[in-house]
């Protein structure tokens, strides 16, 4: 979800090859039937004639006056011109991106208005967004063998040519547990796979916690948005490079989780290593803010922003706060490799080591120091 987001809001609209706006988003846990994205559907509309009319939809004369039935384009052609029987309009032309020597169709873009400007531009690609692709079905999945490689579909029986661009994001290994692995066929057909990193804390600090948690300036210092980035780093538990999600921390924040576990006390670093033994992945970026709007509500419930000063006093008051919340904000974000029912020692245990980190990080000079060294 967060790199499907950021794909929509910084590459495709930077990119001069793309109108802006023209994506289509699908998430991998809804269901849908095998041909979704390239077969119409028909459907049962209520009200009016005109009434939610699209462009991508034509309707059939009413039979009783509130009820019709109307043909709904799918999603890979909601940019195709249609005719006036609400089809799309097709036209054969040489194949440019298979490997036969064969007509195909493809179809006419229609015009797509900017959102700055007003300038019209034919859409000449759009890109359709596969969030969490590991979680389609078997069917979709296998649908999409012929649009990753030749970049065409079968369209009412003919082979359409599209210009589609497919970016798809997909969990780690072992971070869901119900989601499937990818096939080698279907993983081939994609030209570039990066593994991305998981936000480092000072992402966190200056780009995505602002504008997600939106609270009043005069209480983002009381908050300490530093400290609550670095204790969600730690709470990925010691950096082992012979774990596997340790790959998915980026080298910043793999040179402060060794960092602060050298600053740490004795029973920081235990409580470090606890962590790495019970939890395979710690918290994302959701996981912070949760955390942090959590607290937020305590403080303006509880206490005064004065109250929450930087010193050691206000510390301990945030620290405390901090270490109550964990429970209802943090404890679902953690990927565990046991059943918390199962074995109620260890979850307890668990929670209690994330709290005695988060007190630390908060609380211990020394780590202070560190994080504001290191996040300004």
């Amino acid at each position: 979800m967060a790199e499907t987001m950021n794909a929509k809001r910084n590459v495709a609209p930077k990119s001069s090859l793309l109108v802006p706006q023209t994506h289509i988003t699908a998430q991998g846990n809804k269901e849908m039937p095998r041909d979704y994205f390239f077969e119409p559907e028909f459907e049962f509309l209520q009200g009016l004639h005109g009434e939610g009319e699209t462009k991508n939809r034509k309707s059939q004369p009413e039979s009783n006056g509130s009820v019709r039935m109307g043909l709904r384009q799918p999603p890979l052609f909601r940019f195709a011109s249609l005719d006036n029987q609400g089809h799309v309009d097709l036209e054969a032309v040489p194949a440019e991106n298979t490997n036969t020597t064969n007509m195909v169709s493809r179809y006419a873009p229609r015009k797509f208005e900017h959102t700055v400007g007003g300038v019209s531009r034919k859409i000449e690609r759009f890109v359709l967004f596969l969030d969490e692709i590991n979680r389609f079905n078997d069917g979709v999945l296998d649908s999409l063998l012929l649009l990753l490689e030749e970049r065409c579909v079968i369209y009412q029986g003919k082979l359409v040519e599209l210009p589609v661009v497919v970016v798809a994001t997909m969990n780690p290994p072992g971070y869901d547990l119900s989601a499937r692995s990818l096939s080698p066929p279907l993983m081939s057909r994609f030209n570039i796979v990066k593994q991305l990193y998981t936000a480092s804390p000072k992402t966190l600090v200056d780009v995505i916690l602002p504008p997600e948690l939106g609270l009043p300036q005069s209480r983002l210092d009381s908050l300490m948005y530093r400290h609550f980035a670095v204790a969600i780093l730690a709470f990925w538990g010691e950096y082992n490079p012979s774990r596997p999600s340790s790959a998915y921390l980026s080298p910043e924040a793999r040179d402060l989780l060794k960092a602060i576990s050298q600053a740490g006390s004795e029973s920081f670093r235990e409580d470090l290593a606890f962590i790495s033994g019970k939890s395979n992945y710690g918290p994302d970026a959701r996981g912070a803010r949760d955390w942090i709007l959590a607290v937020d509500r305590r403080i303006c419930s509880e206490h005064s922003t004065a109250d929450l000063s930087c010193e050691a006093n206000g510390r301990g008051n945030l620290a405390k706060f901090a270490v109550e919340e964990l429970g209802d904000a943090i404890a679902n974000k953690l990927v565990l490799n046991f059943s918390p029912e199962a074995q109620p020692e260890d979850f307890q245990r668990l929670m209690q080591a994330l709290g005695n980190v988060t007190f630390e990080i908060f609380t211990l000079p020394k780590l202070d120091a560190l994080i504001r060294e290191n996040l300004g």
